[in-house]
């Protein structure tokens, strides 16, 4: 069984479906939402050797992982096929998108799912070199972990070198895992008039990106609900 804040999910068989493809953006300023986390009785998905003692995820430790990925297969940084592109780290093994059913049963429930929304030809426009988690990333995470899928942090991948990772805590408030896909996309996207809005307002802002908005509708979410979100984590180059 899987604890968060009381409520207790029931661990299922079977793979993840695909992350969601999401737009191409830029990323923000560095930054770190969520709450400290007791150091004792932690359930085992805070355990992996991913994870700090406190049950935080080890950022510098995921980025080692993520660099060694993207030098295994470079195409990793970028969207691409999702199958070969996307991939899982559980503990010090990675695995492919496609190769989830290798990862032993027992150590699903620490595989943290990696991916990117960057464009191939990214360095020709830099600005689509990525965006936030979208809400179809969030629904398919955290359905995942319920279920014992996936484990408590989900990492989305820059090609520039940067990424973001958002983390389920024991903390965490539990109707983060009542959200429907409906819902998810409600909250953390707008129509085409808000984001024209926004951008008529925001243009001239110095940390201006085509997906600010997106960016912080992400950071008041996962304040919301008591995730952990790490911003402008560097995995290499």
């Amino acid at each position: 069984m899987i604890q968060v804040r009381g409520l207790q999910f029931t661990r299922f068989k079977g793979g993840p479906g695909d992350p969601g493809s999401g737009h191409h953006g830029h990323a923000g300023r560095p930054g770190d939402v969520g709450g400290s986390i007791p150091s004792s009785n932690l359930p085992a998905q805070w355990t992996s050797t991913l994870h700090k003692e406190n049950g935080r995820i080890d950022s510098d430790k995921v980025a080692s992982m993520v660099e060694k990925a993207i030098e295994e297969r470079p195409s990793r940084a970028t969207h691409g096929y999702t199958a070969k592109n996307a991939f899982f780290i559980v503990d010090d093994e990675i695995y492919a998108w496609n190769d989830y059913n290798k990862i032993p049963e027992g150590k699903r429930s620490h595989a943290i799912p990696v991916h990117s929304h960057g464009p191939e030809n990214w360095e020709e426009f830099p600005d689509l070199a990525f965006n936030p988690h979208n809400s179809a990333d969030v629904h398919l995470w955290v359905n995942d972990f319920k279920k014992g899928r996936m484990g408590s942090a989900s990492a989305l991948i820059m090609p520039d070198g940067r990424m973001e990772i958002l983390e389920i805590l024991p903390s965490t408030k539990g109707e983060l895992f009542k959200l429907g896909a409906k819902k998810l996309e409600r909250v953390l996207s707008k129509s085409y008039a808000e984001r024209s809005a926004y951008w008529e307002q925001h243009k001239n802002d110095p940390d201006w990106h085509t997906y600010k908005l997106e960016q912080e509708l992400l950071r008041g979410f996962a304040k919301e609900y008591g995730l952990g979100y790490l911003e402008g984590v560097g995995w290499g180059k």
